[in-house]
């Protein structure tokens, strides 16, 4: 329906979520992001969240919320390269939570 709006966010360095689904859900994927990440460099310890960690908060956060029967009406897709490997990863979450 709205064509201008940005479904691709970066997380961090190394990760990118994209979405699909009800916007207003995605901004408070967003905003969850943003504290998770906050909280992460609070620690100072020079890491960052990895793809995959991401990509099973995402997880999470869906399955929960489907389990309260008010899910998020939402598909991510999470994308990023692993710091210490190198490896790139590619995760996709449903509205269930289901990877």
């Amino acid at each position: 329906m709205f064509k201008h709006l940005q479904r691709l966010q970066p997380v961090n360095d190394r990760t990118l979520i994209g979405a699909s689904g009800e916007y207003s859900d995605l901004q408070y994927i967003q905003k969850l992001l943003e504290n998770l990440t906050t909280t992460d460099f609070a620690h100072a310890d020079g890491s960052q969240l990895q793809p995959v960690e991401i990509h099973s908060y995402l997880s999470r956060i869906l399955y929960n919320r489907r389990s309260k029967v008010n899910p998020l009406w939402n598909v991510i897709l999470t994308g990023g390269i692993d710091q210490t490997t190198g490896q790139p990863f590619l995760g996709l979450v449903d509205l269930y939570g289901q990877s």
